[in-house]
C-alpha cells in the first residue's frame, strides 16, 4: 500500500530492512561479547547467542540477495 500510494521502489525498503537487521546483529555481537568477557554484564534476561548472531546474519544476506543488493 505505501509503495503503491508514494510510487517508491521496494528495493529501497528491502535496503533498508537488511541494514537494520545488521545493525542488529552487530549489536547482538557487542552484547554477547561483553558478557563473556565479564559475566558481570550479563542482563537477567539472558543475552543473544551466537545461533541468534548468526540467524539475523543470514536473514540480513537473504534480504539483501532477494533484492539484488548483494
Amino acid at each position: 500500500m505505501y509503495l503503491d500510494r508514494t510510487g517508491r521502489d521496494a528495493r529501497a525498503l528491502q535496503f533498508w530492512h537488511a541494514l537494520g537487521l545488521w545493525k542488529v546483529a552487530i549489536i547482538a555481537e557487542g552484547v554477547l561479547r561483553r558478557a563473556r568477557d565479564n559475566p558481570a554484564n550479563r542482563a537477567a534476561a539472558g543475552v543473544p547467542t551466537d545461533e541468534v548472531i548468526d540467524s539475523l546474519v543470514a536473514r540480513a544476506i537473504a534480504v539483501a540477495d532477494a533484492a539484488g543488493l548483494g
